[in-house]
């Protein structure tokens, strides 16, 4: 009789689903004062799945996560492309299939590409007309434009990012890091200097940084589909996550402060299939 039992456990154990793997990845972003600004709370599993919370610090310089201070989440949906954002209640559903939007136009992402070509070609037109009136200010315009959009809304493709190892290396909480500069290409002026431990060092590494990729992938296809895939270039996180492959940002220093690994950990349940109404 026992043998059966332990027959039938076993037949149950191998006939159930296999449970996802999950890892929660907390970080705090801090002002060049010092001063806790936001939290970040990336939870993923290794289907690909992704869940960013991000909560107000309001100074509160403890790493801590006050649930009344969330202002707003993004669920990453793998198998179905899809993304959910929930900005103050709402709930807004934007899949890689864009022509399915609510509010799309008429004549489709043929129409949208339309417009983002009607938009570049105005705003050439009136740099042009500035540069004749105020060259200064046109150039000022221009260079500002460029920083925010790569480029993308004067038809421009933007630089791409180069990821150099400096060679300095130090230890950050449990991690052994190494540092990175991020530069523009073509520019020896330095973005920002990332402080990276190997991947296999951080609990739940290759599980976040997979769903961010595949996250990033749809971003790009969606950006490419509305005409504007250079506009996708301008992320910064992307490029970096892309072309660091091996190691995992712990430390990300920039002229507006940083952006700190404050917990890593596995086994956390997160709901990835929320209703969006």
């Amino acid at each position: 009789m026992k043998s059966q039992v332990l027959i039938a456990s076993l037949i149950a154990i191998l006939a159930a689903p296999a449970f996802a793997e999950t890892a929660r990845h907390v970080t705090v972003e801090v002002n060049s004062g010092g001063a806790a600004e936001s939290y970040n709370v990336m939870t993923a599993d290794d289907l690909g799945n992704l869940r960013i919370e991000s909560y107000s610090a309001a100074g509160d310089a403890a790493a801590s996560i006050v649930p009344e201070r969330l202002q707003n989440k993004m669920i990453f949906q793998a198998s179905d492309e899809r993304l959910l954002l929930f900005d103050r209640g709402q709930c807004q559903e934007l899949s890689g299939d864009l022509s399915s939007m609510p509010g799309m136009p008429a004549g489709g992402m043929d129409e949208v590409r339309q417009q983002v070509a009607e938009a570049q070609a105005e705003m050439q037109a009136m740099l042009e007309e500035m540069r004749q009136q105020d060259p200064a200010m046109a150039k000022m315009i221009e260079e500002q434009m460029k920083a925010r959009m790569g480029g993308a809304m004067m038809g421009e493709p933007p630089p791409g990012r180069v990821v150099a190892t400096t060679g300095d290396s130090r230890r950050i909480g449990d991690y052994e890091t190494q540092a990175f500069e991020i530069r523009v290409e073509g520019s020896d002026a330095v973005e920002s200097t990332v402080w990276a431990a190997d991947l296999d060092a951080v609990d739940g590494g290759f599980i976040v940084n997979n769903a961010m990729i595949g996250m990033f992938e749809l971003f790009r296809d969606m950006m490419e589909q509305a005409g504007v895939g250079d506009l996708f270039a301008t992320g910064m996180s992307a490029e970096v996550v892309e072309k660091m492959e091996n190691y995992y940002a712990v430390e990300t220093e920039h002229a507006d402060g940083a952006t700190r690994l404050v917990s890593a950990e596995t086994g956390v349940p997160a709901d990835f299939f929320p209703a969006c109404n």
